[in-house]
């Protein structure tokens, strides 16, 4: 098969997991038969009448809300990604964004960095520990789940809200408990945004739900950036009621807004440029787990 990989990806694996295939890593011709891409690389219809004759599409990594998974059934695609093999990458990047959020650190390092180690007010940094603070998950996934594992020692209270309840994993950590997304929104002093983004999920932190919540409250978003809605966002860390705002996606990533901009911009945020699955690790896991998903395909299609 011609194989054309759009992205980076992990070579050794694909070179070593693809012996006697076809394989374009740049001038990938039209008449290519697979295509490997990451996140950065929309499966449009364009996309498609541009590369006709693919019948297979590799998404090195979960999401696929940037894949026009109907024109791909409506052509007879077949797509595979990676679930999971990201969740731990973006559960460790959590960690960044909670003891920043709290103790300010980035701002902390440029200030330094800007005006002088000794010259720095440290007063302006008096920020809030982890311990005996509530943390709310909005989402209970593979992600959340690592996430609270490894909150375990850390002596804080845990709730969630899912639409799937696993009884068994809640069992199983006994410091946290499933509940309504309301007591998430009213009882948590941090709130990890951890949900899929679906028609249901599009703007679900908007300005009614964030009334529920403390003044004062953090907020991480690790998920999709349209979750929230942008501007009332920016709304209520300018009103206080969100005391800091800390995401690794933005707006629809694609085409920001303005709204989307001010976020970024705001003096209390702190924005990544959706990294939380770059690293060598997850790279590799994700780039292994959808070839061999694509090979077990095509073994089972051709015993």
């Amino acid at each position: 098969m011609k194989i054309g990989i759009f992205d980076k990806v992990d070579t050794n694996i694909i070179a070593n997991k693809l012996k006697g295939h076809e394989l374009y890593f740049e001038n990938i011709p039209a008449d290519i038969e697979v295509a490997i891409i990451r996140g950065r690389t929309p499966i449009t219809k364009q996309f498609l009448s541009s590369f006709p004759h693919i019948k297979y599409v590799l998404m090195v990594g979960t999401g696929l809300d940037h894949i026009d998974m109907q024109e791909c059934e409506k052509r007879g695609i077949k797509v595979f990604n990676a679930p999971g093999s990201n969740a731990n990458a973006v559960s460790e990047l959590f960690f960044y964004h909670l003891i920043n959020a709290l103790r300010l650190a980035s701002k902390a390092c440029y200030d330094v960095k800007e005006h002088n180690y000794l010259k720095v007010d440290r007063s302006a940094y008096i920020g809030w520990e982890v311990k005996n603070k509530t943390i709310g998950f909005v989402g209970v996934g593979a992600i959340a789940k690592l996430i609270i594992s490894k909150l375990s020692t850390w002596n804080c209270k845990i709730i969630g809200y899912d639409i799937i309840e696993d009884k068994k994993f809640e069992k199983s950590h006994p410091y946290f408990r499933y509940t309504s997304l309301e007591e998430v929104l009213k009882e948590s002093d941090i709130i990890s945004i951890n949900a899929p983004l679906t028609p249901q999920t599009h703007h679900l932190i908007n300005h009614n739900t964030i009334q529920l919540m403390k003044k004062g409250v953090v907020v991480i978003n690790l998920a999709r950036g349209e979750i929230v809605n942008s501007a009332d966002i920016v709304d209520a860390l300018n009103s206080g009621k969100i005391s800091f705002y800390a995401a690794d996606v933005l707006g629809n990533e694609k085409n920001l807004t303005s709204d989307d901009l001010a976020l970024q911009n705001h003096p209390k945020t702190c924005i990544t440029p959706h990294i939380g699955a770059q690293t060598k690790e997850s790279l590799s896991n994700a780039t292994e787990q959808v070839i061999e998903n694509f090979l077990k395909f095509l073994q089972q299609q051709n015993p």
